[in-house]
């Protein structure tokens, strides 16, 4: 017995100097959840209490602003703006109980809590009572101002709050984020850049931010720095779907089709998409599709957007010219492949045109994109020529006048051609046709070149 007398003060002393450390260890702070847990119940402490002596007396409006107090800093904005409504009411009802209220930062926190309500029009008429009132112009207030007339899309006012929050408070990052969102709205590209760039590093989680930046840069014609935003928000649920059809289009105007197609499939894995935004994501995968030569594809999602809006876009005459690429491999190549197989096709082509002939290739001009020009010494049993073929290979483009006056000129500085055909994929205007007539140019439109590539072979 006795050594357990001596053991227990020692084990008691041991587990004091324990918590002592472990309090030491800890700073002596408590935990951030148990400081919580504690403020809230002080709260509602504070709040009973304040409660009870209103029901006592509905005219203590110092219990009404501890409750609308309470209420404001827990974000309980209902309840908040339920009292200090009734503080406000009273008042004006009974302006002798104002005196021991200071009623001015009770109109602008109920203003502010009006707008988190999205009550504009209450927020209004207290933030403008408290503005007009120039007792001070706490950022607060201008704050609330500037962002209400924001909502509401006075956006000359709205600048002029902001700007006066900017004037005192040069670093305010709200300021800043709300003026890049106007200047965005008026098109104002380089300003919205300018004042968002600045506050992003601040507000680095913010999607909606990043997603207004990216699209001013995009209007900047900044491919990169757009690129780099837009794919930060692939996988956001809110912007997902959106940044990834600016994206994908970005890189589909780079030729980067495989990464554009990832990309549009992937904002179409998206749920609750707006359905405009889906049709345009779409539409766009099956323009990249044809361009990876994947026409079964295309034709696919083309047929899925006119079930869904049968006027969407052209969508019906898409369907009708892939029909046409489907059924003619080399009308496909023609409008699709690279320059070298264009090429190649382009040079099966003239045999079709002048069959039993002898033909050889002079010389062949591929600097433009969107046509090339090959000469050829054509012999028959009819005809020793050299003649100069143009292919136009953009798909309905409508060939003008001018164009065959290019062609004609060429002819009148190289007297070595005898004459030329013009080839294209589309259509000749009504003048170009004209033009013709009485020159040694011969024209083959959509049509005609069909038939022409139905019978290339090899």
């Amino acid at each position: 017995m006795e050594a357990l007398f001596i053991i227990l003060p020692v084990a008691i002393v041991i587990i004091v100097i324990a918590v002592i450390m472990a309090v030491k260890k800890d700073g002596g702070k408590p935990q951030k959840n148990n400081s919580k847990q504690t403020q809230v119940a002080r709260h509602k402490v504070l709040a009973d209490e304040a409660k009870k002596r209103l029901t006592a007396n509905p005219h203590d409006l110092e219990a009404a602003q501890k409750v609308a107090d309470i209420f404001y800093a827990e974000k309980n904005y209902t309840e908040a703006f339920k009292y200090y409504s009734i503080i406000i009411d009273t008042i004006e009802k009974q302006p002798s109980l104002a005196s021991n209220i200071n009623l001015h930062p009770i109109r602008v926190t109920a203003g502010l809590t009006a707008l988190k309500l999205k009550k504009y029009d209450e927020a209004h008429k207290l933030l403008s009572l408290a503005f007009a009132s120039k007792k001070d112009f706490n950022v607060d207030l201008l704050l609330g101002l500037g962002e209400l007339e924001y909502y509401r899309k006075a956006y000359d006012k709205a600048v002029y709050y902001f700007q006066f929050v900017l004037k005192y408070f040069k670093e305010n990052t709200t300021a800043r984020q709300f003026l890049g969102y106007i200047y965005y709205k008026q098109h104002k590209y380089n300003d919205t850049v300018a004042m968002l760039r600045e506050v992003l590093p601040h507000e680095a989680d913010n999607k909606e931010l990043i997603f207004t930046l990216a699209n001013a840069y995009n209007e900047l014609n900044k491919a990169d720095n757009a690129l780099k935003l837009f794919t930060h928000l692939l996988n956001d649920n809110t912007y997902g779907a959106a940044s990834a059809l600016y994206a994908g289009s970005i890189l589909f105007k780079a030729q980067k089709y495989d990464f554009a197609a990832n990309i549009f499939i992937n904002g179409l894995k998206h749920t609750n998409i707006r359905t405009e935004v889906m049709l345009e994501l779409r539409y766009r995968l099956a323009q990249t599709y044809f361009k990876q030569n994947h026409i079964d594809k295309a034709l696919a999602l083309f047929y899925i957007i006119r079930t869904i809006n049968p006027s969407y876009k052209n969508v019906s005459a898409e369907i009708e010219r892939y029909s046409e690429l489907a059924a003619n491999k080399n009308f496909n190549i023609y409008l699709s492949a690279n320059a070298t197989d264009f090429s190649v096709l382009c040079r099966k082509i003239i045999p079709v045109i002048f069959k039993k002939a002898k033909i050889k290739i002079s010389n062949v001009n591929a600097e433009r994109s969107d046509y090339i020009d090959i000469m050829a010494d054509v012999k028959t049993d009819k005809l020793d020529d050299n003649i100069l073929f143009r292919f136009y290979r953009v798909d309905n483009l409508v060939i003008e006048e001018q164009k065959l006056r290019d062609l004609d000129n060429i002819m009148r500085k190289n007297r070595q051609i005898n004459r030329s055909f013009a080839l294209c994929a589309g259509t000749f205007s009504s003048s170009a046709s004209t033009y013709v007539e009485a020159r040694l140019i011969e024209l083959i439109n959509r049509q005609e070149l069909m038939q022409l590539l139905s019978k290339v072979t090899g």
